[in-house]
């Protein structure tokens, strides 16, 4: 019974269904310091006055940093209300397009579901680096001075919106140039705050996920070291640390962390990442006889 209530309080909370106070207090606490921080970019000029986001999190967000803000969810916007569900989840299963945010003159659509200026040590941040990667020019980070990025998509588009406000600082995230100073200074972030709270495991995958995004695999190997002593059952911190040990031609080391998370993804009868380690390891043993056999 434990275990039952346990897998639907979880499925239930992934739903946005009957969430405990004590996670609406946390989550409070995010946003409210988000709102704060924002609203302090705008009293100093950092933001212009007519700056229009949108978001789903319409709460604390807009009203302490008192942004125009459209609400892609459509709880209070009557057009995305009336459209049709793109999904299954409890008052979230609409969602404002690209194209209504452009009808409605949005400059900045948020990156992440809440969070416009996520905390640079955050998850958040790393999945944004990513999207920026992938997608190249179509993801944006907004300078906001030591406070952190505003990271959108610019549903205006860029030469528009730098035109409406020329003193805007805007990058792409697909810029070599510019990632090549954001992701340092997340790594930054999230080093100060592991020696605030050395066992914060959470920001210390972020800054190995980070600095494998930088390629800098002794330091990442280092990283995923530390947090598979601290947690032994984690298969994704053994998994990057055999990814490291490859890219340093540590193939033995690399072939003991791989094993060890093969055994816990039998163990937890994960069959999708046991597949994708096994086929990680032919594809790594391919590059080695490749690697063996060009002329040098």
């Amino acid at each position: 019974l434990a275990l039952l209530h346990r897998d639907l309080t979880r499925r239930m909370s992934i739903d946005y269904v009957a969430l405990r106070q004590e996670e609406h207090r946390m989550f409070l606490a995010t946003v409210i310091s988000e709102g704060r921080e924002l609203g302090q970019l705008r009293a100093r000029g950092v933001l212009p006055p007519g700056l229009h986001v949108a978001m789903d999190c319409v709460g604390a967000i807009p009203y302490y940093s008192d942004l125009r803000t459209l609400d892609r969810l459509g709880l209070t916007d009557a057009h995305v209300a009336r459209t049709a569900d793109v999904r299954v989840i409890m008052a979230h299963s609409k969602l404002a397009t690209m194209d209504y945010a452009r009808q409605r003159g949005v400059d900045l659509w948020s990156l992440d579901s809440v969070h416009l200026m996520p905390p640079l040590s955050s998850m958040r941040v790393m999945l944004a680096a990513i999207d920026g990667i992938v997608n190249h020019d179509s993801s944006f980070a907004v300078d906001g001075g030591t406070a952190g990025y505003l990271l959108c998509r610019l549903p205006r588009g860029l030469a528009l919106t730098q035109a409406r406000f020329p003193t805007l600082k805007i990058y792409s995230l697909g810029d070599t140039a510019f990632m090549r100073s954001f992701l340092p200074r997340c790594c930054a972030a999230c080093e100060s705050v592991l020696v605030a709270r050395p066992d914060d495991l959470r920001t210390a995958r972020n800054l190995g996920h980070l600095l494998m995004l930088m390629q800098d695999f002794p330091r990442a190997r280092s990283v995923y070291a530390m947090v598979v002593q601290r947690d032994p059952a984690l298969l994704e911190g053994f998994e990057r640390l055999a990814m490291c040990d490859e890219m340093l031609g540590m193939t033995e080391e690399a072939a003991r962390a791989r094993g060890r998370a093969m055994s816990l993804a039998t163990a937890s009868g994960d069959t999708e990442s046991l597949a994708r380690l096994q086929r990680q390891s032919s594809e790594f043993r391919a590059l080695r006889q490749s690697a063996r056999h060009e002329p040098h």
